[in-house]
């Protein structure tokens, strides 16, 4: 596509054409794309209006002056959908309608403080932009404007009671796949936006082009995520832009084609795909088509595929612990203490081997015994995980008294209940970089394969797949395949 910044290029070259100077600065402000490559470039910044995203301005246009709009915007990481739709969109429409309300959320506060000072920052600081940030109200994520206008940014689940917003912006509310693939944060998700995102809503009757308009841009996660529970009640546009087109793209993209070759090529992207290994998260979280649940969470095909025979040299050592603990049986819990070796690979990447388990009916006193020891046959650990309830809190008091240290309390709940941990450890392992020993030789943990590929079969032990998922989830392992981690693609 041609901007509009290649047809003023043209039309000033024309020597028989004499342009209107004010005319000229009015159009490439009606158009954002325009107005964030002229703005970004009188800061020293670098926007390209890319096709796509030239494609999502003339989507979006008709409702951003009209108002009233629902947008659901698919898109993978790494192709500017923040740095357009969460930064500079924001800047356009508050200097464009200095008297409107933005609202900008994202999966937590930390992210949306991030790309609130951004865009007050540029709002204060670039010499394009006319409309200015009043003195005294001007934190990161709450701040007001000369000509009434405000912008708030909170993480999803803030308070937003007394606020309400002309353009409402929703992007990536989802996390990581523990979040995914929780049915209870999923829940509380939806909860949020229907009782208190969507209430804040501008509505006018008498002035239409007032009605807010309401954008979701995310990377897809699942079939039951935000994007796609929103598209189930029905009334959104659906703007779907998947990394490789597939037959009867909407950007007119023959199959198989780069959504934006110039940042990432089909050749980049097919090695990306090569180093995910799996072909759920990459339908997912490129291709914006998430499938469904199979019911298997470590099916033994899985399992085998992920045993190591060799072990290579690591770069650093954790441990991992459940300590829950009940009556003696042959179905009560059991403690388990894993520990697991780390490589650290190019780009980000990380590698995590299961080395070596204990796991019985313990008390108080052997869980204690059972932890030293371990930590005496591993000296080199750098950390060790326990989570932080029932007796694992006792035992960490216990063992810092005896000096232990390295001892890291862990709040499974924050990645949602066991099989939403499960699941989001099954999937880092489906891309490759999880291993588990082999069930028979020096080192096979005897028994291991039977009772995880049965999980969550109910009379079942659950305690080394909750080890093994904590394991995996504090280590967060880049699957991404762009070298950063899932809990932070931001861009």
């Amino acid at each position: 596509m041609t901007t509009f910044g290649d047809y003023m290029e043209c039309l000033r070259d024309a020597p028989s054409i004499e342009v209107d100077e004010e005319r000229v600065d009015a159009l490439w402000r009606a158009d954002f794309a325009a107005y964030a490559e002229r703005a970004a470039a009188a800061s020293g910044e670098d926007f390209k209006a890319y096709d796509h995203i030239l494609y999502l301005r003339d989507k979006l246009k008709p409702a951003l002056f009209e108002g009233g709009g629902r947008f659901i915007i698919d898109a993978p990481p790494r192709h500017s959908k923040t740095f357009t739709l969460s930064q500079w969109l924001p800047i356009w429409y508050l200097d464009t309608f200095p008297d409107r309300n933005v609202m900008l959320t994202s999966y937590n506060q930390q992210l949306s403080r991030r790309m609130g000072r951004y865009v007050r920052d540029s709002i204060e600081n670039n010499p394009l932009v006319e409309v200015e940030v009043r003195g005294d109200v001007r934190s990161a994520t709450d701040w007001k404007l000369q000509g009434r206008g405000e912008f708030l940014s909170t993480g999803v689940g803030g308070t937003l009671t007394g606020r309400g917003f002309h353009l409402g912006i929703i992007d990536d509310p989802i996390k990581n796949w523990a979040q995914a693939m929780s049915p209870n944060y999923l829940q509380d998700l939806r909860d949020w936006f229907s009782s208190t995102f969507l209430t804040r809503a501008e509505q006018d009757g008498i002035y239409p082009d007032r009605n807010a308009t309401i954008i979701v841009v995310a990377t897809r996660w699942s079939e039951q995520d935000l994007s796609g529970w929103l598209l189930e009640q029905g009334g959104w546009t659906h703007i779907s832009m998947p990394a490789l087109a597939v037959e009867g793209d909407e950007l007119g993209r023959a199959p198989g084609e780069a959504l934006c070759p110039e940042r990432y090529t089909r050749e980049a992207l097919l090695e990306i795909k090569a180093q995910m290994r799996s072909d759920r998260i990459w339908e997912a979280l490129y291709q914006s088509n998430p499938r469904p649940d199979t019911g298997d969470v470590f099916s033994r095909d899985l399992l085998a595929r992920q045993t190591w025979h060799t072990l290579p040299v690591f770069s650093r050592v954790i441990q991992s612990w459940d300590l829950t603990f009940g009556a003696t049986g042959d179905r009560a819990s059991y403690v388990v203490g894993q520990t697991w070796g780390i490589v650290n690979r190019n780009g980000g990447r990380q590698d995590l081997y299961l080395i070596y388990q204990m796991r019985g009916q313990w008390g108080y006193d052997e869980s204690a015994a059972a932890m030293t020891a371990m930590l005496q046959a591993f000296p080199m650990t750098d950390k060790v995980y326990v989570e932080n309830k029932a007796l694992g809190s006792a035992v960490i008091e216990k063992l810092k008294k005896r000096g232990v240290e390295r001892l890291e309390p862990v709040e499974p709940a924050r990645w949602g209940d066991k099989l939403a941990r499960a699941r989001a450890a099954a999937l880092y392992m489906e891309t490759g970089c999880v291993f588990v020993p082999s069930d028979e030789g020096k080192y096979a943990i005897e028994g291991f394969t039977d009772r995880v590929s049965q999980f969550p079969s109910p009379g079942i032990p659950n305690d080394e797949v909750d080890t093994m998922s904590q394991a995996v989830l504090v280590c967060d392992p880049d699957i991404s395949g762009l070298g950063s981690s899932v809990w932070d693609l931001y861009e």
